[in-house]
């Protein structure tokens, strides 16, 4: 479009010849399934074997990181 429209600076150059293009974010609805919704597909412990061995997963704190936090004056706000 040479009208001067948003489409058409898309495309224009400047004076070394670069290219001008604009990037446009584009938001894309996407379905997930769960592996269990899905037929025809094996199942985790067919694939990886028994996950009886494996340990629970536990929170473990840095605590170098946390008196960073702290020292950083920043407020923190846990709220629902």
């Amino acid at each position: 479009m040479a009208d001067g429209s948003e489409a058409d600076e898309e495309w224009r150059v400047d004076a070394d010849d670069t290219s001008l293009r604009r990037t446009i974010p584009l938001l894309c609805r996407h379905t997930v399934f769960h592996a269990s919704q899905i037929e025809g597909i094996p199942s985790l412990e067919a694939v990886y074997g028994s996950m009886a061995g494996l340990p629970d997963h536990v929170w473990d704190t840095e605590e170098r990181l946390e008196r960073l936090l702290r020292g950083s004056g920043a407020r923190f706000v846990h709220a629902g």
